[in-house]
C-alpha cells in the first residue's frame, strides 16, 4: 500500500510519531518530579512507569530526523544542511536559551553586578536542561553527509546498525550491569580500548530511522521486535525499581538511551506506527489536524519547560498536587495545550517564526 501523506507531502505515520514523542516528552518532564518520592511508594511506582516508558521520545525524535535526512533519494547538500537545518537550531537555541536565562535572572537574589552577569551568561551558554537536545541533533546534522554515504547501500547500513548494537547495546550494557550502573566509566573504558565513538550514542537511532522507513522487516523479525518492545515496556519500570530498591537510591540505568530496553521499545514503536498508519486512509480534517500538531511540535518542545516551571514556581502545581495516576497525564495534556497555543501565536510573528521554532 502507498504511504499516506499530509497536504504538505509529509508521511502521516511520521507526523503521528512526532506528535506522540512531544506529548511523551512533556509527560516525562512532569512525571520526573514524582521520582523524588520515597522509593517503593505509590507515587514513585506510578511516576516510574510514566517516566521510564516515555524516555523513548528522544530516540523516536532522532529516528524521524534520520528517516528524512538520510534518504539518498532526497537531495540535501551540505550548504542546504547548514543554511536550513543547523542555522535554525543555532538561532532557536540562542533565542530560547536567552529566554530561560532571563527567567532565572528575574528570580536571582544576587545584586546586579559582575556575579549576576556571570551567572546569566553561564545559564545562557549552558541552556535550560532540555535544550541539550539542540547540541546533540546539531552534531548529527553535521555528520549527515557522511552517514548518507552509508545509507546508499543496504548492506553497509545493516553493518553499521549491527556494529552499533554490539558496542552500544551489547558490550557496554554487559559491563554496565556488572559495574552497578557506573555508565560513564563503562563508556570511557570501551571508548579508550576500541575508539568506537562513531557508532556510539545517537547515530544508531538516526540511521535506524532511515532504515526502518525504507525497508520493512520480515514477519518473524517483526514479531520478535514487538515481543521485545512489550517485554521492554515491562522491564524498564520493574528493573528500575529493582536497582533503586537494592541500592536505596534512584538508579535510572534502564532509562538510558543506550539501554537495550529503550532501544527495543523505540524501534518497535517506530515500526508499529508505520504498520498501523502508513497505508491507512485519513479524512481531510484529520490530515489537517495532524499536520498542524506536527508543524508546531518542535516549538512545543522548546517552550513546555517554561510552562511546567511556571506552574510549579507560581502556583506550586506539579504531579503531587493530586493522585499521580491522573495528575501526570492531565497536566501533560494541559501543558501541551498551553505550549501549543503560545507557539502558535509566536508562529504568527513574521521572519522571527522561521528561526526560533
Amino acid at each position: 500500500m502507498a504511504e499516506k501523506k499530509t497536504s504538505g507531502g509529509r508521511l502521516v505515520y511520521l507526523d503521528l510519531l512526532r506528535i506522540m514523542s512531544v506529548v511523551m516528552m512533556v509527560t516525562l518532564h512532569i512525571s520526573g518530579v514524582g521520582m523524588r518520592a520515597d522509593i517503593g511508594s505509590f507515587d514513585w511506582h506510578v511516576c516510574n512507569i510514566y517516566d521510564g516508558i516515555t524516555h523513548i521520545c528522544v530516540p523516536v525524535f532522532i529516528m524521524i530526523s534520520g528517516a528524512f535526512l538520510l534518504d539518498p533519494e532526497r537531495e540535501y547538500s551540505i550548504k542546504k544542511l547548514y543554511k536550513v537545518k543547523i542555522l535554525r537550531i543555532a538561532t532557536a537555541f540562542v533565542f530560547w536559551s536567552a529566554f530561560y536565562a532571563i527567567i532565572r535572572a528575574s528570580r536571582s537574589t544576587l545584586p546586579f553586578g559582575k556575579k549576576f552577569v556571570l551567572e546569566f551568561l553561564t545559564d545562557f551558554l549552558k541552556g535550560e536542561f532540555h535544550l541539550w537536545f539542540m547540541f546533540m541533533i546539531a552534531g548529527l546534522y553535521m555528520i549527515t553527509p557522511i552517514l548518507r554515504k552509508i545509507t546508499q547501500d543496504k548492506k553497509l547500513t545493516e553493518y553499521f546498525l549491527i556494529l552499533s548494537c554490539v558496542f552500544m547495546f551489547g558490550l557496554s550494557n554487559v559491563a554496565l550491569y556488572s559495574l552497578h550502573g557506573r555508565i560513564d566509566e563503562v563508556f570511557l573504558y570501551i571508548d579508550e580500548k576500541f575508539n568506537m565513538d562513531f557508532v556510539f550514542g545517537y547515530t544508531f537511532y538516526y540511521v535506524a530511522g532511515y532504515y526502518f522507513k525504507r525497508y520493512s522487516p520480515g514477519k518473524k523479525f517483526k514479531a520478535l521486535l514487538y515481543i521485545g518492545g512489550l517485554v521492554s515496556a515491562v522491564m524498564i519500570p520493574l528493573g528500575t525499581y529493582y536497582y533503586s530498591a537494592k541500592l536505596g537510591e534512584n538508579l535510572f540505568i534502564l532509562y538510558a538511551f543506550q539501554s537495550p530496553f529503550i532501544g527495543l521499545l523505540s524501534v518497535s514503536a517506530f515500526v508499529l506506527f508505520k504498520d498501523l498508519f502508513s497505508g491507512r486512509e485519513f479524512g481531510k480534517g484529520s490530515l489537517k489536524v495532524i499536520s498542524f500538531l506536527s508543524k508546531y511540535s518542535f516549538g512545543v518542545y522548546l517552550v513546555h519547560a517554561a510552562i511546567i516551571d511556571y506552574l510549579s514556581y507560581e502556583f506550586d502545581v506539579d504531579c503531587f498536587s493530586f493522585n499521580t495516576v491522573f495528575s501526570v497525564p492531565l497536566l501533560g495534556i494541559g501543558v501541551f495545550a498551553v505550549s501549543l497555543l503560545i507557539i502558535y501565536l509566536v508562529g504568527k510573528i513574521p521572519v522571527l517564526n522561521k528561526y526560533i521554532m
